[in-house]
Formats: C-alpha cells, sequence, structure tokens
C-alpha cells in the first residue's frame, strides 16, 4: 500500500495569507507587544532555557512578530537579528525594535552565512506558507557544531 504524500508548500496563497496578518497586525501588537501575563511568565523564561542563551550568542529569530521575544533576549546581551515577511504586521513593533524583513533563500543568506550560533520561531512555523526556503538557508546560516564548540 502506499500513501499520497500530502502537499506541505502553499505559495499560492501568500497574497490572503498576508492579507489575513495585515488585518491582524495591530490586534495581535496589541495583545502582545511588550509581552503578556502568558508570554513573559511562561514562553520567554522557557524559550531562554532551552537555547540556553549566553551572553554574545548570535541568535536569529525568525518570524518575530511584535519582536518581543527578541528584545527580551537582546536585554540578556545576545545579539539578535531579527525578522518577519509581513512589513504591515511589523510597522508598530518597528517602532521597538529594528529589523530585517526577509523571506526567500538569497535574501535570508544575506544575513549570513555561518553566522548564528542558535535560530528560534516560537509560533510561527504554522503560519508560513513556505517553509522550504527558510529551512534550506537556516542549515547554511548556522554555524556548524565544531566552531561552536560543542
Amino acid at each position: 500500500m502506499t500513501t499520497k504524500r500530502q502537499k506541505s508548500e502553499f505559495p499560492e496563497y501568500t497574497n490572503d495569507n498576508r492579507w489575513i496578518w495585515d488585518a491582524n497586525a495591530h490586534w495581535w501588537d496589541n495583545c502582545i507587544g511588550d509581552g503578556n501575563d502568558f508570554q513573559t511568565p511562561l514562553i520567554e523564561p522557557s524559550i531562554e532555557r532551552l537555547l540556553a542563551v549566553f551572553v554574545g550568542d548570535a541568535i536569529l529569530d525568525m518570524a518575530y512578530d511584535a519582536g518581543c521575544f527578541a528584545r527580551y533576549i537582546a536585554e540578556l546581551r545576545a545579539q539578535v537579528v531579527a525578522f518577519d515577511y509581513n512589513i504591515k504586521f511589523i510597522e508598530r513593533p518597528w517602532k521597538r525594535t529594528p529589523k530585517d524583513n526577509t523571506t526567500k533563500v538569497n535574501a535570508l543568506l544575506s544575513l549570513g552565512v555561518g553566522r548564528f550560533d542558535k535560530a528560534v520561531c516560537t509560533m510561527d512555523l504554522i503560519d508560513m506558507l513556505e517553509i522550504t526556503p527558510l529551512f534550506s538557508a537556516l542549515t547554511r546560516m548556522l554555524k556548524s557544531r565544531n566552531s561552536r564548540g560543542g
């Protein structure tokens, strides 16, 4: 018996997805913004422990939404590069934290091949219609295990 593999990329819905997040951006930023009763005490410290954030770590925050976690790990003195593909979604957080807005492999690689010690995406992988470019680039953007000393 063979099982037909389901489609995992949906670029044909990019415009719809962007429209939905454009409409949702201000509401989401109002909810998360600089943190909330869920994000601040539960999510941020847990992800920090999972990432094992050290001073000077170069960390890529993918699809950073309101920029709350990027700012949190920057306060721990990590070097953070954060991005989100939807410019309307990041207009308000932009005032709090500058960031790059990229989605495709070459644009992502322009952030630095072998530059990052770690990468994090707190929740937006589920909303990405094309995930292959991100993971294709990410494998080259992260430092090799040997160069991290582990």
